[in-house]
């Protein structure tokens, strides 16, 4: 990778252009639709280092991409706030804004009703 600036003599020192010309592309991720199996999730609040803001973090999903994007999506618009999901080493996170502790499991079991899983 070739990495290259333009413009050291050049009136705009400050934002110079860095670009690359390497050919590599990154694989592409297969990406595999269709998660059938039982979600046992657990849920957790975070505070720490957010500001005093509350998170519900829901964790110990199955590592699906697919499914995380799809639950995450419907969580944020059940609870009207934001939200976002990731894949760990073992398991997939989904954390959403506000406290829903209470609430949050019993979306996610109508939530898989409705998609058929057990």
């Amino acid at each position: 990778m070739i990495n290259r600036r333009r413009g050291l003599g050049a009136s705009n020192d400050r934002d110079p252009i860095v670009y690359s010309t390497d050919p590599i592309k990154p694989p592409e991720v297969e990406k595999v639709t269709g998660y059938s199996g039982p979600l046992n999730p657990s849920v957790r609040i975070e505070r720490k280092g957010r500001n005093g803001k509350s998170v519900t973090v829901l964790f110990r999903l199955p590592k699906h991409d697919t499914l995380l994007k799809e639950l995450c999506s419907y969580l944020k618009k059940t609870f009207g706030g934001g939200g976002t999901y990731a894949i760990e080493k073992d398991y997939g996170v989904i954390e959403i804004q506000g406290d829903h502790r209470e609430q949050i499991l019993e979306v996610v079991e109508k939530y898989s009703k409705r998609q058929g899983r057990s």
